[in-house]
């Protein structure tokens, strides 16, 4: 869908992407990253485990007024505490960002 600036956008992460056999190896939370462009703003997202798809996680998350593009990236984490990062190698998912109408 469309991300707008000064609206939110919903947020659903597959911690199957994290596991080598598509597996989501024990995830137990996920966060959103979120730089916004211009500004450099950073925001964070938790995740929770989504009522339809009980494998992923989905959240909210504001987009600030002015913001033009996005930038994301994930932080899973294990129960025994292992964290693991999902940003394209760090290069993150970039996404424009349209004005609101």
């Amino acid at each position: 869908g469309t991300i707008a600036a000064g609206r939110t956008v919903v947020l659903r992460y597959e911690p199957a992407r994290l596991g080598a056999d598509g597996a989501d190896d024990g995830v137990s939370a996920v966060v959103g990253w979120a730089r916004f462009l211009p500004g450099e703003r950073i925001d964070r997202a938790p995740l929770r485990r989504a009522a339809v798809a009980e494998a992923s996680f989905e959240g909210e998350l504001p987009i600030p007024a002015g913001a033009r593009e996005v930038e994301l990236w994930f932080e899973a984490t294990d129960a025994a505490g292992t964290t693991r990062w999902d940003s394209r190698f760090g290069a993150n998912y970039r996404f424009g960002v349209e004005e609101r109408a």
